[in-house]
């Protein structure tokens, strides 16, 4: 994922004891996988964002249940 200030996103991710990838240009490398929790993402989104970005893992996950256009419709089933 690109960011604005690598620095900072490393900075806050080694507070948080969160792994990225650094070796990307300008960007930094996530890894999500079936054991990552909502609050892992949450966390996630004030790594990468700051704590300031008003994104809230509630609204989102509702966002994705009512909208699954992502999803194949026979898995969704």
């Amino acid at each position: 994922m690109e960011v604005a200030d690598k620095a900072a996103v490393l900075a806050r991710a080694e507070a948080a004891e969160i792994n990225l990838r650094s070796d990307i240009h300008n960007a930094v490398g996530i890894t999500l996988d079936e054991t990552t929790t909502r609050e892992n993402v949450a966390q996630l989104f004030n790594v990468l964002l700051g704590d300031s970005h008003g994104l809230n893992i509630e609204t989102l996950d509702k966002d994705v249940a009512l909208d699954s256009r992502s999803i194949q419709q026979s898995m969704a089933a």
